[in-house]
């Protein structure tokens, strides 16, 4: 007897679950947008800016999209799952240098300013600030300048050995 093929589930199956699962709002008109939906429509593009904006800081759920578009890509074979990596692995990046450069830029002066809007007040700066002063060469700091600065060098295989740093394998 031959096996029965997997059943398919449609979009609109896993929409209504997800309407079924918004909770307090499923009263309500609930709007959501479905990433199954984004990865659809916009593919390599939908996985970049989500991916990017995750890595920027933003809390989107660019892990999600790229679960979802190897999945998409894996039944469709509209996508290619190696473009998938290269795009997810520049948003990435590209998404990181820029968080890093606004910090950089106007880090304090903006968590001054807009903190108050995602509950940042100014004893949470204080604190974040005191932190910051007192331990980031353990936190900020790469390893190279931590070994500089006690005294480390490199060793055999060109890396920084940092006396004291129990991070080595």
């Amino acid at each position: 007897m031959a096996a029965a093929a997997p059943r398919r589930l449609s979009h609109d199956h896993w929409d209504r679950r997800a309407a079924a699962l918004t909770g307090p709002a499923a009263g309500r008109s609930a709007r959501y947008i479905s990433i199954s939906h984004l990865i659809e429509t916009y593919g390599y593009l939908a996985v970049f800016l989500l991916v990017g904006a995750e890595s920027l800081g933003i809390p989107l759920p660019g892990e999600t999209a790229l679960i979802l578009a190897g999945t998409y890509a894996g039944h469709t074979h509209r996508l290619s799952p190696w473009l998938i990596f290269l795009v997810a692995a520049a948003a990435a990046v590209i998404g990181d240098n820029i968080g890093y450069w606004i910090g950089d830029k106007g880090g304090y002066r903006l968590a001054r300013r807009y903190g108050p809007k995602v509950r940042l007040d100014e004893h949470k700066l204080k604190i974040a600030r005191y932190l910051f002063d007192r331990y980031d060469d353990r936190v900020v700091r790469p390893r190279e300048v931590r070994s500089r600065r006690h005294g480390g060098s490199r060793d055999d295989r060109g890396e920084w050995d940092c006396p004291g740093d129990t991070t080595d394998p």
